[in-house]
């Protein structure tokens, strides 16, 4: 009898053990699942999306105007502007679509929409050759070279 109890309790460990481990390993795959899922959409999205400058307009501020030539809505409020390679600040920006589509609310920047970026702080730039780039939220950018 204390042969098969002794057999019992190794059994019963020996089980307790195989479920903590197989716990330990679905966790596992599951962030791995999730990590691939997550990055997956992210590369959908950035193949999607294109974007091309198509001016710039120098005056009393610098007006860039932009096209999403992408398959997928961009959000507007979410694009940075570099000016010679500088990050600019929002306050320094406004954003709006002035080539609408199907948009009525002008937050998402359309497929075939045209979004201007305005730059107020022309004092910055000097006198010559300059090059400024969008990018998107989703990781998307484009440049374009302009003189003053």
């Amino acid at each position: 009898m204390d042969e098969a109890a002794s057999h019992l309790i190794f059994f019963i460990v020996g089980i307790s053990l195989a479920l903590g481990v197989s716990g330990v390993l679905l966790n596992s795959v599951q962030n791995l699942e999730t990590g691939i899922s997550v990055r997956g959409d992210a590369a959908s999205k950035t193949i999607l999306s294109d974007v091309a400058i198509l001016h710039v307009n120098v005056g009393e501020n610098v007006k860039v105007y932009t096209a999403n030539n992408g398959k997928t809505p961009i959000d507007g409020n979410k694009t940075n502007l570099l000016m010679d390679g500088k990050w600019v600040s929002d306050n320094e920006t406004t954003v709006e679509i002035v080539a609408k589509s199907t948009n009525k609310v002008n937050v998402w920047w359309d497929p075939g929409e045209v979004l201007l970026t305005t730059y107020s702080n022309t004092t910055a730039l000097t006198a010559g050759r300059h090059k400024v780039k969008i990018l998107t939220s989703d990781g998307v950018e484009d440049e374009y070279e302009f003189d003053t």
